[in-house]
């Protein structure tokens, strides 16, 4: 993923995941990867309700220094249950720790997101599994790897 100046500025800046001391979380999704807008305009097709969501891991932790062109997971979440069957391809990263409670909801639970892809550990995806993105439901995980490039074009 590769950001313009002022958008890797304004990551910093506005702290949306960089030297988090607090946990976030992050939605996991099958199919196709939908703007940060269609996500934000069309929230109930996103929900837990959508036959796409298959897991939501909490207390995330990320973190960056300013040396490093990259934000990466710290703290992994624990091993958590499937909702869903499916093969795992696009995230949403939330700045704050949203709840399964909270993606349940109608509401756009968080203003502040990233949407990236997900891959196993030989892809690009800001979020990977290992060693598959296949998940069966009922069935526990947890990420295997997270890294955001903050590069500057």
């Amino acid at each position: 993923m590769i950001f313009s100046q002022s958008i890797a500025k304004l990551i910093a800046e506005r702290g949306l995941i960089e030297n988090r001391s607090a946990p976030s979380s992050i939605s996991i999704y099958a199919g196709t990867q939908p703007t940060p807008a269609t996500i934000a305009s069309s929230w109930a097709s996103y929900n837990t309700s959508s036959p796409d969501f298959l897991i939501h891991f909490t207390g995330v932790t990320w973190s960056r220094t300013l040396a490093q062109p990259f934000i990466a997971i710290t703290t992994f979440p624990p091993l958590t249950q499937a909702l869903q069957t499916g093969t795992a391809s696009w995230c949403i990263v939330w700045s704050t720790a949203v709840t399964l409670v909270n993606v349940q909801g109608g509401t756009l639970p968080n203003s502040t997101f990233i949407v990236g892809a997900v891959t196993d550990l030989t892809g690009k995806g800001i979020v990977k599994f290992n060693p598959s993105t296949s998940l069966v439901a009922t069935q526990t995980y947890t990420i295997a790897d997270g890294v955001i490039t903050v590069g500057i074009v």
